[in-house]
């Protein structure tokens, strides 16, 4: 079952590659987004950088230079940590809406009859159960870094020893809260699909996702690890331009997102839709 899933999945994509409108959009629009939060950062906080990094002269600043830049974001916490939340809670709208339309177009895909226009109305219908399920997931998630925020804010750039404790802090967390989310997104894996194809609620799409999970974990695992594996060698192609400098590597980390968002996304999606059709016909 695994390789017809995988086989119709590659097939699928060949031939429906309108598939890749909707992650492509969604690309522009969320790249769009960390851009504009990054540059209000930086230019709140530190307006001299980017002309420092885009004239080269980056190369040559003194490491006083550095320890006040340090400082001056650590002064910046409350800033920082406020703009991030408010960039979580755009993608989060964003995402949903869009994330509602590739799976509706990514299914009617699988059956051959594929309409931009059709899963753009059923994402609309669709939008507000999926968006409380999403802002439920991130409220999970933002709660666990919270910590995070703290063990920043305890940091004091002059003491060595604050600043080695509070890595070692800052870093064990950072694999705890990994572990959350992947926990999470294992969890649920299944819930996306059950509330925009099935037209279940936020509540029943939890519960009929979690009933498909356990009906098919050893498929989940393996399909997760497909989608690990299938996204490392797309970008892998592009990985050496990192030894070129800066340009170098802005330019690798954009065609593998441009890859990701034409390839990897619908292929895996068909696969994920796939799996969860036909186990959710054995419940």
């Amino acid at each position: 079952m695994i390789w017809e899933i995988v086989r119709k999945g590659w097939y699928t994509w060949k031939e429906h590659k309108i598939t890749c409108i909707p992650f492509f959009s969604y690309g522009v629009i969320s790249s769009a987004i960390f851009l504009l939060l990054t540059a209000f950062i930086v230019y709140k906080i530190s307006p001299e950088l980017p002309e420092l990094i885009f004239t080269g002269k980056i190369a040559g600043i003194s490491e006083k230079y550095v320890g006040n830049l340090f400082t001056e974001y650590m002064e910046n916490l409350d800033l920082i940590f406020s703009a991030i939340m408010v960039g979580i809670l755009v993608y989060t709208i964003t995402e949903t809406f869009f994330k509602a339309w590739w799976i509706k177009v990514c299914s009617d895909a699988l059956k051959c009859n594929v309409r931009l226009g059709d899963g753009l109305k059923h994402a609309k219908s669709r939008y507000f159960p999926f968006l409380r399920f999403n802002l439920l997931i991130q409220s999970a998630i933002f709660a666990g870094a919270v910590p995070l925020y703290h063990i920043l804010k305890g940091v004091n750039p002059n003491n060595v020893h604050s600043l080695v404790y509070s890595a070692l802090a800052f870093f064990l967390w950072m694999l705890l809260l990994l572990g959350l989310t992947s926990l999470i997104q294992f969890l649920f894996t299944f819930v996306p699909y059950a509330i925009v194809i099935d037209g279940e609620g936020t509540l029943s799409g939890i519960r009929r996702g979690y009933r498909v999970l356990r009906a098919s974990v050893s498929e989940t695992v393996i399909f997760w690890l497909f989608v690990v594996f299938t996204a490392t060698l797309v970008g892998l192609p592009f990985y050496p331009l990192r030894f070129f400098g800066l340009k170098g590597v802005l330019i690798s980390y954009a065609l593998s997102a441009v890859s990701g968002w034409l390839i990897v996304g619908p292929i895996t999606t068909l696969w994920w839709i796939e799996l969860y059709k036909r186990k959710s016909k054995m419940l």
